[in-house]
């Protein structure tokens, strides 16, 4: 994998680190077959709030025959998301308001993957509390029957709290939620995340 030149090598580790958790979490649901896939085999991953990072679409290949989407409302962070040097397609990323929904999106995607989603580094871009629930909506109805949503966040009382009642009044079933640990295979420590996935029942 090429290295994004935009990043220190601090916060490309972290990312990486996070990329290998998160992946920890997911392969075991797409080596069960458990992740839903389109009549070709796809599966339709979505990426909500996926600020200047382009690193996280090249682990999500991993779970094979992947269709990635990154949208941010930032048009700063996706141009950033672009321009990396890393080989992934420019295309995957948009801008794009995760509060609003198009009808060719609704049950699209088997996997959605939100970090930190209303926590955000610009004031400027900070969508605010209110605006949280319409981004768990939004995401539920483009989420396919079966489909799961994995959701990361640093603060474990209160945006752990708020996306879970959020998911389970949006019909979301919880399946994980835990804090995140070293792999055992290489034990690899990470940052503190707390870790949400959910799936979609209907």
């Amino acid at each position: 994998m090429k290295e994004d030149k935009n990043l220190t090598p601090s916060s490309a580790e972290g990312r990486r680190q996070f990329n290998k958790v998160r992946n920890y979490y997911l392969q075991p649901l797409n080596e069960q077959g458990l992740l839903p896939r389109d009549g070709n085999g796809i599966l339709h991953v979505l990426s909500v709030g996926c600020g200047f990072s382009a690193h996280e679409a090249v682990p999500l290949q991993k779970l094979g025959n992947v269709q990635y989407k990154g949208i941010d409302i930032s048009p700063r962070r996706i141009s950033s998301a672009e321009c990396s040097n890393l080989d992934v397609d420019p295309e995957c990323f948009q801008v794009e308001d995760a509060r609003k929904i198009v009808s060719k999106e609704r049950n699209r995607y088997g996997l959605i993957v939100m970090k930190n989603p209303q926590v955000l580094d610009d004031p400027e871009d900070d969508l605010g509390e209110k605006s949280w629930f319409q981004i768990f909506k939004s995401s539920c109805k483009k989420l396919s029957p079966n489909g799961y949503i994995f959701v990361s966040v640093d603060d474990p009382l209160y945006e752990r709290a708020y996306a879970k009642t959020y998911l389970e009044r949006l019909g979301v079933k919880i399946v994980i939620d835990e804090k995140t640990r070293a792999l055992p295979s290489d034990n690899l420590s990470t940052e503190d995340y707390w870790i949400i996935l959910g799936k979609k029942e209907n």
